[in-house]
């Protein structure tokens, strides 16, 4: 992980960090889908914020303080947007994982709600795959299968099989018109009984794989 990607997730987590007293009413992954939101179609209302992260608007205010005291976020007549530090480190963001995207999973499917989301060059980074899996049922999630994209093919962790010749299904082709995988990408597809929770576990598959990363920085 490069450094300027490494310093924009540090700073989206210190924004998530519990302060002193009652704990606020969102999540890491919420403060991701926040900049993922605004970076892509600012700017936005409270209201119209509350309903695109299905928090109330007293979790969505506080949200906004936190991340305009970092100096993330400004408030203008015409909603909220991003302030030149914060698009540059949705940029970054972007450059690491992608906002999760609704599938009809297919073969994959795990519940009546499918998210997929991509991690740009973290096969490698992959070991079983449970990991990812557990990460997103502590979040709410049913369950989640971890993809590898390697040698433009599918496979799943540890199983030389290319998996979109053994399940056929054009869930395939929607992945890669959905997420534009490149070799070495690694997916994951999440599901869950409703659509917040799906993409909860979505987020939290993917920050607990970036986080990981983290960790192996620090320790070289």
């Amino acid at each position: 992980m490069q450094n300027q990607q490494l310093n924009a997730l540090k700073t989206l987590l210190k924004v998530a960090e519990k302060p002193i007293g009652p704990k606020p009413g969102f999540e890491t992954t919420d403060v991701i889908k926040m900049l993922f939101v605004l970076g892509e179609s600012a700017p936005k209302g409270r209201k119209s914020l509350s309903k695109e992260l299905q928090l109330g608007e007293g979790s969505v205010r506080t949200l906004l303080t936190r991340l305009q005291e970092s100096g993330l976020v400004k408030m203008e007549r015409g909603g909220c947007r991003l302030t030149e530090s914060g698009a540059s480190i949705y940029r970054e963001l972007a450059k690491m994982i992608t906002k999760p995207k609704l599938v009809d999973a297919g073969p994959l499917s795990q519940g009546a709600w499918n998210y997929a989301i991509l991690i740009r060059g973290s096969a490698v980074k992959i070991g079983s795959g449970l990991e990812q899996r557990d990460a997103a049922v502590r979040a709410g999630a049913s369950g989640a299968t971890t993809l590898l994209y390697v040698g433009g093919r599918f496979s799943l962790p540890g199983v030389d099989v290319d998996v979109e010749k053994t399940y056929p299904s054009p869930f395939w082709r929607t992945l890669r018109d959905l997420l534009s995988p490149r070799d070495g990408d690694c997916i994951i597809v999440v599901g869950a009984s409703s659509a917040k929770d799906a993409e909860r576990g979505a987020l939290t598959a993917a920050l607990h794989t970036l986080l990981a990363d983290i960790s192996v920085s620090q320790k070289t």
